[in-house]
């Protein structure tokens, strides 16, 4: 089975000069733009390639550069916080971020939130093992096996059916923990999120580390209503990504 690599972060979808303006001008008398500019407050888990501290602390990833592109183009600036898993799902649900890049089905109250029109980018949830396991089809699959999950993700409402599966269950921060603790034979399987480097053609994206695609889900540009002007900044948000990726083509 092929696996396919997680979706570019600017999809190659056309959007003609019509479309941009037409986006612009919505924007422009939509909603009057403000004296005063908004500083986003971005919470964020580790997450490579996406999002994710080097070592040095500073904040790298595709979605840095594709925010860094975009508040450029609307002038909206944003602070990236770093946050252990649920602590940033608990901390956008009690406004204690007013911004995040995620799955919909994070969000507790969704009428005090305001999501943009169309998806950032789409993840694809994996379930990944070792050699030494046997290749799997279905999540069924994982029946009776010792699982390696992440702390703090839904997995797209699908958490409670593995862990009712799983005879044992190792929790893990991040998908990095969850592949070494693979290899060190702490656990038969782990469900994680695709990386970017995934090799198509043997379904690998570690040495000795194997992946089935399970599901699909996209990601959105998340904004809490008690933000200052915050129908403008997502106006402006979605208008700077749709020009972002009109400058990829």
């Amino acid at each position: 089975m092929n696996i396919i690599r997680i979706k570019p972060l600017i999809f190659l979808a056309m959007f003609t000069h019509w479309q941009m303006a037409m986006a612009d001008e919505m924007r422009d008398t939509k909603t009057p733009k403000p004296s005063n500019p908004t500083t986003l407050k971005w919470g964020f888990v580790d997450f490579p390639p996406l999002v994710f501290a080097n070592r040095d602390g500073v904040i790298e990833g595709e979605l840095v550069n594709l925010m860094n592109e975009i508040s450029q183009i609307s002038g909206i600036d944003y602070k990236p916080l770093l946050f252990p898993n649920a602590r940033a799902i608990f901390y956008l649900n009690n406004n204690k971020v007013n911004f995040s890049i995620g799955l919909k089905s994070l969000i507790d109250k969704p009428q005090n939130f305001l999501f943009s029109a169309t998806p950032v980018a789409t993840l694809r949830l994996a379930i990944l093992w070792g050699d030494k396991s046997e290749p799997v089809t279905k999540i069924d699959d994982l029946f009776n096996k010792r699982l390696v999950l992440l702390r703090g993700y839904t997995y797209g409402g699908q958490r409670s059916k593995l862990e009712s599966l799983a005879s044992d269950i190792m929790r893990v921060e991040t998908r990095v923990r969850a592949t070494e603790a693979l290899q060190l034979g702490r656990g038969d399987y782990a469900v994680a999120y695709m990386p970017t480097d995934l090799d198509e053609n043997n379904n690998r994206w570690l040495e000795g580390i194997n992946s089935l695609v399970i599901q699909e889900m996209d990601i959105y540009f998340i904004l809490n209503k008690s933000t200052d002007n915050a129908d403008y900044v997502m106006q402006q948000l979605e208008s700077a990504l749709l020009h972002a990726r009109h400058l990829e083509q």
